[in-house]
């Protein structure tokens, strides 16, 4: 899979045991990963560089200051937010929200709307880890029957499916 513009993030402490996983799963998708380390003394850095990571040193402020300063040190106009223990399943289903950051925006296009996903296109999109089939799609809404019939036609049948959704802060 070649590497999108896409900046992938994860904040973390202590998470020596589990990052690892998580960093695996996700290895060749983006141009960059970042993890920003608020104090581990266990092996969480060793283990994110050792998987290619881009580890930064910030002390924590709190949870929504620790996330906004790791989406600020990304370089890609597309950003992701994962847990240090979020591993993609075999077949990944997500719903997300996305939009580029703000800050690389043209003032004029800027939305101003601070959280959530105001001004957001909903995506909803699926990756087969055996055959590393991408398959991904705007919606208008997203209920029960468009996100099933995208399943239904998209996932071999008896795969593990995990259904996602990720609010998108940019």
């Amino acid at each position: 899979m070649s590497e999108l513009p896409l900046s992938i993030f994860i904040i973390a402490r202590q998470e020596g045991d589990r990052i690892g996983h998580t960093l695996e799963a996700v290895a060749g998708l983006a141009a960059e990963v970042i993890v920003v380390d608020s104090g581990s003394d266990d092996d969480t850095v060793a283990v994110a560089r050792a998987h290619g990571a881009r580890v930064l040193r910030h002390d924590w402020e709190g949870y929504g200051p620790q996330k906004r300063f790791a989406e600020e040190q990304c370089a890609q106009p597309w950003v992701l937010n994962l847990d240090a223990d979020e591993v993609a399943p075999p077949a990944l289903v997500d719903e997300t929200y996305i939009g580029g950051k703000e800050g690389n925006k043209h003032s004029a296009k800027k939305l101003n709307a601070g959280r959530g996903v105001t001004g957001k296109a909903a995506v909803v999109g699926a990756e087969v880890r055996k055959d590393k089939k991408v398959v991904a799609m705007p919606v208008s809404k997203t209920d029960a029957i468009i996100l099933q019939g995208f399943v239904n036609a998209n996932i071999e049948a008896g795969s593990t499916v995990r259904k996602t959704t990720v609010a998108w802060n940019t």
